[in-house]
């Protein structure tokens, strides 16, 4: 028994998952039940009526991821009377889809700060990806230093995250892993192995999630990720398309420590605004309409929002939300996806005005005190009119 797929996938293209079953045993067999499942769905089931010995059957489905993640492929049939060996009887494949697509003609632009004794260095840092093969990617940088460039090259296998083909000024280490991105598919205390420039593989451990807010790309979901083998280093991977997004690397060198740092100022690989959301004011009774725009090498997918009782977004970026809003404030979280599910986030304050402002208030309320002030002194007089005097 044995399950064929494909040893990589994009998303969007069709493949064909074959289960094959057969029959190694001294007997022919009849009736023979064969199924795949996908994802614990059977997708596929036949019966074969006779299947002599080494004879061999298959069971075909065709199959197109439609987003990135793990898919598990099982084909099963189920033993026969006296049958003694029956571990053979099922069989898996396990396929993680990421955004290979992602990769081909990808550009990152860091800035690369780097401390050494009492020397602090702010460079520009940028790196390029071309495809070479299926599975094979060149990454190329580029790092500004007066007026000169340090250049450097090596391929990455997307597969497996190895650096191989070193050449240039590349420090990062023939046989060790990327570490400018790691597979999104990680989890809280999962072991990465991560390269740190002159000194080879580190073992950096997930740690956990959160959101972090950058100046340059704006707020992004990350896996943080801890260095286990030199105290002090860190490092923060986009959740989405798993590119470092900052992450700061400690190592010791001919007995002297010292550390870098890399923080993300531009992708093609994400979404981007076209103009950053702003805050937004309106009349309390008045429904707002506010068009935001994203831009993507692939596209834009959808936007969303985070606030659905209150507002909503159509696939253009139009936002709008009912005209009952109570005066106050709404935050706001927008999102724009990328036909790859990576994508670009803000945060803005929704002010809704009205109501009767607070020192509208002061004067009612003199106005009030006064008349009522005048009332009792009214009455007050003509009670004395009133009064009888007794000797």
């Amino acid at each position: 028994m044995q399950v064929n797929a494909p040893t990589y996938a994009n998303v969007g293209v069709t493949y064909t998952v074959t289960a094959e079953v057969q029959n190694t045993g001294k007997n022919a067999e009849a009736n023979v039940n064969l199924s795949l499942q996908y994802n614990g769905i059977q997708v596929g089931q036949t019966t074969i009526a006779n299947l002599e010995v080494n004879a061999s059957e298959t069971l075909t489905f065709s199959w197109t991821p439609t987003t990135t993640g793990t898919y598990n492929f099982t084909a099963c049939t189920p033993s026969v009377l006296g049958e003694l060996y029956v571990e053979d009887n099922v069989a898996e494949r396990i396929l993680y889809i990421f955004n290979v697509t992602m990769f081909d003609g990808m550009v990152l632009h860091y800035s690369f700060f780097v401390q050494q004794g009492m020397t602090n260095i702010v460079l520009p840092f940028d790196l390029a990806y071309s495809q070479r093969s299926d599975t094979i990617f060149r990454a190329t940088s580029a790092l500004s230093y007066m007026g000169s460039v340090i250049a450097s090259f090596w391929d990455e296998d997307v597969t497996t995250r190895m650096i191989k083909n070193a050449g240039g000024n590349g420090m990062f280490g023939y046989g060790n892993h990327t570490p400018f991105w790691i597979f999104t598919n990680v989890t809280v205390g999962e072991i990465v192995p991560i390269s740190v420039d002159g000194v080879g593989g580190h073992l950096f451990t997930v740690t956990g999630e959160q959101f972090l807010d950058l100046a340059a790309i704006g707020r992004v979901e990350v896996w943080v990720l801890s260095d286990t083998t030199t105290s002090g280093g860190i490092a923060y991977f986009e959740k989405a398309t798993g590119l470092l997004v900052k992450g700061t690397f400690h190592y010791s060198m001919s007995g002297t420590d010292a550390s870098y740092t890399l923080k993300l100022q531009g992708t093609n690989a994400r979404p981007t605004w076209v103009q950053v959301p702003t805050n937004q004011e309106i009349e309390q009774g008045t429904a707002l309409t506010y068009d935001v725009n994203a831009q993507d090498a692939n596209g834009i997918d959808h936007y969303s929002v985070n606030d659905t009782i209150h507002f909503a977004v159509d696939v253009n970026g139009l936002i709008t939300s009912a005209a009952s809003l109570t005066p106050g404030e709404y935050g706001l979280e927008i999102r724009a996806y990328g036909l790859a599910g990576n994508y670009c986030s803000a945060i803005i304050t929704v002010t809704v005005k009205g109501g009767i402002p607070f020192f509208y208030y002061l004067v009612i309320l003199g106005v009030v005190i006064g008349v009522s002030a005048a009332v009792i002194v009214i009455i007050v007089r003509r009670k004395h009119r009133g009064e009888i005097s007794y000797p």
